[in-house]
């Protein structure tokens, strides 16, 4: 994770480069932003030499409260260092809004292949329940026709049961009246 970390700060410090030429410009154009830049530097400058005092261990820190002497930076460096963090920090934030804009985009589609895909499963479901309500309808009508095939069956039967014994007993008549 820290190779990539390193690797993501030397891409937007050589991206940054083009950028801090044209605002090495502006500054030496204009001096409200010269000293902007001056002011940056050198509070930054103090921060990190705070910063970095926390972790001394000598005696004379752990003795009296921490003072630090502010070095002085020439101006001239001073400006370079403002240019190049203001040009870092451009760079940094709109590759971070960048890529917090395709984010966005990609979450968007994700969204909307959900929402298709939803929407999808639920055609799906209704053909697949027309589809059971038709065989269950067509079920039913031949379950009826073979109960009325069956019913129809069953009075042939009866008839043919019934005429066989109406022949029987008309064969046993005449036989008895031939007799």
């Amino acid at each position: 994770m820290a190779a990539l970390l390193k690797l993501g700060y030397f891409v937007v410090e050589k991206a940054a480069v083009p950028l801090a030429f044209v605002i090495r410009g502006a500054a030496e154009n204009n001096e409200l932003f010269r000293s902007g830049c001056i002011r940056m530097a050198r509070a930054v400058g103090a921060r990190e030499r705070v910063r970095q005092g926390m972790w001394r261990w000598d005696a004379q820190r752990r003795v009296g409260p921490e003072v630090e002497m502010e070095v002085p930076t020439s101006e001239r460096r001073a400006v370079a260092a403002g240019v190049e963090m203001l040009s870092e920090g451009t760079v940094l934030f709109a590759g971070l809004g960048f890529a917090s804009r395709l984010w966005q985009i990609e979450a968007d589609k994700e969204r909307a292949l959900q929402v298709e895909r939803v929407a999808w499963r639920h055609r799906t479901e209704q053909a697949l329940q027309a589809i059971l309500a038709a065989q269950q309808r067509e079920q039913s009508r031949l379950q009826a026709a073979a109960q009325r095939v069956h019913a129809k069956r069953e009075r042939n039967l009866h008839a043919g049961a019934v005429l066989i014994t109406s022949a029987v007993g008309l064969i046993g008549a005449i036989a008895t009246s031939n007799l």
